[in-house]
């Protein structure tokens, strides 16, 4: 039986406020589509930040700040493993923080 480290660290707020505003943008899609989400808490274990379902497929995003000034809960290889597990799609978000506050990096 393999086993793996978790982190099991609580998230900063300013890493919450990022996280919120990805999770905005993502609901905002597909006039609605986005409607299953597995992981919506920023509880810990942090394997991704945020994941859910459309149709049959899963989705599993990890959350990324791209100046990198966030310390960000969790790893990209943990993100790796819950998709591959799961068959899913592994998914970075980047996220800017503007003076509007936190926005994705790129569109779509």
């Amino acid at each position: 039986m393999t086993q793996y480290n978790i982190e099991m660290s609580s998230p900063e707020e300013e890493f919450a406020l990022c996280w919120s505003a990805a999770g905005m943008h993502l609901s905002s899609f597909g006039d609605g589509a986005i409607n299953n989400w597995l992981r919506s808490h920023l509880n810990p274990p942090f394997l991704e930040h945020l994941s859910f379902r459309m149709g049959n497929q899963l989705f599993f995003i990890r959350v990324e700040d791209e100046d990198e000034a966030l310390l960000v809960p969790g790893t990209r290889s943990g993100l790796d493993m819950v998709a591959t597990k799961s068959e899913g799609y592994a998914c970075l978000m980047p996220m800017k923080k503007t003076p509007q506050g936190w926005e994705p990096s790129n569109p779509g």
